[in-house]
């Protein structure tokens, strides 16, 4: 799978892998967040 990214600053970031992880507590699914390198 590929998908357009972009880099985003720290707050957005953290604000975003809350609000996943929060939606998966919800609804009581499992959430793996992962971060990689800029460049491969």
């Amino acid at each position: 799978m590929a998908f357009a990214t972009e880099s985003i600053d720290a707050v957005n970031l953290r604000t975003n892998a809350a609000l996943v992880a929060n939606a998966a507590k919800t609804f009581t699914v499992s959430a793996i967040l992962t971060t990689g390198p800029a460049k491969s």
